[in-house]
């Protein structure tokens, strides 16, 4: 309509990168003449084991500074969390559903482990350039055992989704699993527990052994302080700077290639991956117009 573009992935993330593609269309139709190349690296894989992003970092390329074009609702994201993906699992010994006390239910055994994580509490973070804060967290996403309801299962698989805030380390968080086990090994000595890096969703082993780190710059840095005064300039406002509790790929930008950063796109976040996306068009112009 006049007002909206409605559609799945219209925020997420098609977007900003229509907006992205129709800014370098614009400049080329005015005939402006760039002092230095801009280059559209539409990467695929960003939902999962981000095999664009790592071909992009492979490549060796250099750039003075970035732009992702996630939804931002055309507010500055300097910076995210990370996320450790891991898998849990509880071991048990397995027997006939008729006689469950010659057997060991993995599901039992987890228990005192699942009841330390959710126990589990973190510090806030404060930054000095950004409002708010943010805290580390883990969430239990999925729970797995037994292969038929009349077995004693052998084995409870526990996914955890463990999110970093900047300045925190996946080292750090690792630690913080391992005294988890450690303390309910305290309640339940014969507890075994195999932990790897695990994601249901990752096959490849190059994301897994990297995996996805927190990630911050400063909004004092030259760049953050360009995409300030253009947002000014183009939108009359002021813009919001923040760090998402979720994870962008930024880390790439900022952690391995060293290029100076920042999320900035048009759209909503919080419609992103619902039924009711849309974004509006009059963001999305201006989106064209900051870039």
């Amino acid at each position: 309509d006049d007002e909206y573009l409605y559609g799945r992935g219209t925020v997420d993330q098609k977007g900003g990168l229509a907006a992205a593609v129709t800014a370098l269309i614009s400049l080329q139709k005015r005939g402006i003449q760039l002092k230095k190349p801009v280059c559209v690296a539409a990467v695929i894989d960003e939902e999962s084991e981000h095999r664009g992003t790592m071909k992009l970092v492979e490549s060796g390329i250099r750039a003075e500074a970035a732009v992702i074009t996630e939804p931002s609702n055309l507010r500055a994201v300097v910076g995210c969390k990370g996320t450790l993906p891991l898998k849990l699992t509880v071991k048990g010994k397995a027997a006939h559903g008729c006689r469950p006390w010659l057997g060991v239910n993995a599901v039992q055994k987890a228990l005192p482990l699942l009841q330390e994580i959710f126990d589990s509490k973190f510090p806030s973070h404060t930054y000095d350039d950004v409002p708010g804060s943010l805290m580390n967290s883990v969430n239990v996403g999925i729970v797995r055992a037994g292969t038929a309801y009349n077995n004693v299962p052998d084995s409870c698989e526990i996914s955890l989704d463990c999110r970093i805030s900047p300045g925190e380390t996946v080292e750090g968080m690792r630690d913080r699993i391992d005294q988890v086990i450690h303390t309910a090994r305290k309640k339940d000595p014969e507890l075994q527990v195999h932990v790897t890096v695990d994601r249901p969703d990752w096959n490849w082993e190059p994301i897994k052994e990297r995996g996805l780190k927190p990630s911050r710059i400063s909004t004092k840095d030259p760049f953050i302080r360009l995409v300030e005064k253009t947002h000014k300039e183009i939108t009359g406002k002021q813009v919001e700077f923040y760090i998402t509790d979720g994870y962008a790929e930024i880390d790439f930008m900022l952690n391995d290639l060293h290029i100076p950063c920042v999320l900035y796109g048009p759209g909503e976040p919080h419609l992103c991956h619902t039924a009711e996306e849309r974004i509006s068009l009059n963001q999305l112009q201006k989106a064209v117009e900051v870039y």
